[in-house]
């Protein structure tokens, strides 16, 4: 399979991530643009992936033609950026974002009246190839945009869609800012494990090793409740260890108001970009 004329603008931590993984499932070409205002990044992509590899809009060909652009860049870089490549967006062309808080509406008013917008939330598993990636597409969106969202983000993991943007909001607390708490959850595991008379080193990897079994037991039982209920013997270790992890206040209260404040932020920071 070949690719269609994408022009990416960014190729930072996630839009380089997008791009390689995307590059494991089809053949990239000079029809692939990376467009990076960062010295040498678009270069390096150039020559790794045979795409075109450019640092300014200036070295665009006149003729180009995108059937998608997808904005892989900093919200706040959008304003100035994305106006002037419209006119390098075929007009039946799709604008693909992953840009956190950046409104469809917002997009559309930069672009062109009735663009075909899709918003995408991924995470940071997308450089292992494992982003749990949810999309919602604008209603002038088509089969063929989804399908090319398709193509591209789920290369890197899954990809799943909603209906209402609003729930973007959710999704960044459940899927997109989540493996920090993962990550968070790994640390305090490893921390613990000092006091108890193993080394740090001892600690880190028991925690780390850990989260991976348990991930990959998930992901092929689909119920961690269930799987939680095999681990546990009555009058057992995992189960006195639980009664403190799931106390008063316990991890669902606790995960619940993290998520909650996830979609606080989330809601504020989009307010804040769409004025």
């Amino acid at each position: 399979m070949t690719s269609s004329n994408i022009l990416f603008l960014g190729a930072g931590r996630m839009g380089g991530a997008i791009l390689r993984g995307w590059a494991k499932t089809v053949k990239l070409g000079a029809g692939v643009c990376v467009l990076d205002p960062t010295p040498g990044v678009a270069v390096g992509f150039a020559e790794n992936l045979g795409v075109l590899g450019i640092q300014d809009i200036a070295e665009l060909p006149a003729d180009y033609r995108a059937d998608a652009l997808v904005l892989a860049v900093k919200p706040q870089m959008i304003e100035q950026a994305l106006p002037p490549l419209v006119a390098f967006l075929n007009k039946t062309g799709v604008i693909i974002s992953i840009a956190a808080g950046f409104s469809i509406e917002r997009i559309q008013s930069l672009s062109r009246s009735g663009q075909p917008v899709v918003r995408t939330m991924p995470n940071l598993a997308a450089e292992v190839g494992l982003s749990a990636t949810v999309a919602v597409a604008s209603e002038q969106a088509t089969d063929i945009h989804r399908n090319i969202t398709k193509s591209i983000m789920g290369a890197v993991g899954s990809l799943r869609w909603v209906d209402d943007e609003e729930l973007l909001h959710a999704v960044t607390a459940i899927s997109g800012s989540s493996p920090a708490y993962v990550f968070a959850l790994a640390e305090a595991l490893a921390a613990a494990a000092e006091p108890l008379g193993l080394s740090k080193e001892l600690g880190h990897d028991l925690a780390i090793d850990t989260v991976l079994g348990a991930a990959a037991l998930m992901k092929e039982n689909r119920d961690p409740a269930d799987l939680r209920k095999q681990v546990c013997s009555p009058g057992g270790t995992t189960l006195a260890a639980l009664e403190v992890l799931q106390g008063t206040p316990g991890l669902n209260e606790l995960i619940t108001n993290t998520a909650n404040a996830c979609v606080k932020r989330s809601r504020e920071l989009a307010e804040i970009k769409g004025k």
